[in-house]
């Protein structure tokens, strides 16, 4: 966040998020985040199934040029299968009109292809 090149319209939101998480401490539960996701179902920490040790919840926004360097750094990094062990991706878009909603799913297509 103390990146200059983070200009995001979503600033504040992910401000508001990380004052919320203040208070975790280091190797404690995080809180249970229960959102819809792509495919319109319901997605809940708590019951996803993975088996690396650790997940990482990555807040972003695809109008963001800073998130979108973000996911293109991680994104092929995360495929690696020693990182895969260790180490699952959950990817939370903050994206809400349509137009940054488009742009998300432009986003997903191009990191598929």
């Amino acid at each position: 966040m103390n990146d200059p090149k983070c200009l995001t319209s979503k600033r504040m939101e992910i401000e508001r998020r990380l004052k919320g998480i203040e208070t975790l401490v280091k190797g404690t539960k995080a809180p249970d985040i229960l959102i819809r996701s792509a495919d319109s179902s319901m997605f809940e920490l708590y019951n996803y199934k993975t088996s690396s040790k650790y997940i990482l919840l990555l807040f972003w926004s695809a109008e963001c040029p800073h998130c979108q360097e973000t996911v293109d750094v991680m994104y092929p990094w995360q495929n690696q299968p020693e990182i895969r062990i260790k180490m699952s991706i959950v990817a939370i878009s903050l994206d809400e009109t349509e137009t940054e909603v488009n742009a998300w799913n432009q986003k997903i297509k191009d990191l598929a292809g």
